[in-house]
């Protein structure tokens, strides 16, 4: 069997490869292609820009020759005003002369009834006749010269308004002539000025944009440089702001704190005092059976020497280093040094009655003593 007609058919062409600056699709990157379609955009707006700028050429050019055309209609529309009026005139002029001719029909027929009264008259009055025929010829002549005038005279102006009327076409149309040609001039002098003026414009543009860009990088880098130097300047600020205020809540907080601790070491003092004078009391009777027993007969003086060794030993020489703070004292002192000029009175007050308290201590040891001393002699004690 012979081939089929449609395996003969040749397989159509494939497509050449759209190129992108000598590349394929497949070939150039993504950024590539958006540079090549930034470049697109700009070329694009740029001919948007160039094809606006001649549509606004190409309407002032419309514009101008609107212009133009309006003149030329005015004054061809002049042109039909003056010839209006010259037929106008024309027929005016044709009009003075039938009213001319029919005034010189009017005279003649004047003069003609004159002629035949004259000579009906001729034979009584020749000569006052021929006086006034002559008068009357003059008069006629004088009329008939002034009329002649005023025709030429009209006919005359006639010609000059023609002429007139020949020289102002020929010089209106020598000037739009002229005009045509100032105006391609024109144009063409002013399309020239005017792309050497976008050129310019152009240049000095991206030159305003790169300064423009350079000093607001120049801007940019001055207000950070200032802004980090206010946020540490603000930050110091308001680390000397909270530092104010907690010191201003300590010193606030720092005489309640006193005064709680003084009130709480009175508090505390106040039955140690009741013991002191209780003890005092009783040191006192102490001292009263000391002196008894030591101006007793009976007694051991070797014992009461050695108990007054005793007594020495036990007794401090400086009773004030062992004498203890409270320790709330304490920590008020701690608290508040500044108010140790304050406090003086009072706690110089309170060290003596504590030194006071370790006298009597003291002199309870020193009893004890003295009363093995008269259990040994059977001397009688009082408590």
């Amino acid at each position: 069997q012979p081939p089929k007609k449609d395996e003969k058919k040749k397989k159509a062409e494939a497509k050449p490869p759209t190129l992108i600056n000598g590349l394929t699709k497949e070939e150039i990157s993504r950024e590539q292609i958006e540079d090549h379609v930034v470049r697109l955009r700009e070329v694009l707006d740029r001919e948007r820009e160039e094809r606006n700028y001649f549509q606004l050429e190409r309407d002032k050019i419309q514009s101008f020759r609107e212009v133009t055309d309006r003149k030329h209609s005015e004054v061809k529309a002049e042109l039909k005003n003056l010839e209006k009026a010259i037929e106008d005139d024309q027929a005016h002029h044709l009009v003075g002369i039938k009213v001319f001719k029919q005034k010189m029909k009017h005279l003649l027929c004047e003069h003609h009834n004159t002629v035949t009264e004259l000579e009906a008259d001729i034979v009584t009055s020749t000569d006052v006749l021929e006086d006034e025929q002559s008068q009357l010829e003059a008069d006629l002549y004088k009329e008939m010269m002034g009329i002649l005038v005023e025709m030429q005279e009209s006919s005359c102006e006639d010609v000059f308004k023609e002429l007139l009327l020949v020289q102002t076409a020929v010089r209106n149309k020598t000037e739009i002539q002229q005009l045509e040609k100032e105006h391609d001039n024109i144009m063409k002098s002013v399309t020239c000025e005017r792309e050497l003026l976008w050129k310019s414009h152009f240049g000095n543009l991206n030159e305003d944009i790169e300064r423009c860009i350079s000093d607001a990088k120049e801007l940019i880098s001055m207000l950070s440089r200032d802004t980090v130097k206010e946020i540490t300047a603000l930050k110091l600020f308001l680390t000397f702001v909270q530092l104010q205020i907690e010191v201003e809540e300590l010193q606030s907080s720092v005489p309640k704190k006193i005064d709680i601790a003084q009130k709480q070491a009175d508090l505390s003092l106040m039955p140690l005092e009741d013991e002191l004078t209780a003890l005092n009391d009783h040191v006192e009777q102490i001292q009263a059976q000391l002196h008894a027993l030591i101006s007793a007969p009976n007694v051991d003086q070797t014992a009461v020497t050695e108990i007054t060794h005793k007594v020495e030993v036990m007794s401090p020489a400086d009773p004030a280093p062992s004498v203890r703070l409270h320790p709330q004292q304490a920590q008020c002192h701690q608290m508040s040094p500044s108010s140790m000029g304050d406090q003086s009175a009072g706690d110089t007050g309170r060290f003596e009655n504590r030194i006071d308290i370790l006298g009597v201590i003291n002199m309870i040891q020193i009893f004890t003593l003295f009363t093995h001393i008269a259990e040994s002699c059977d001397l009688p004690v009082t408590s």
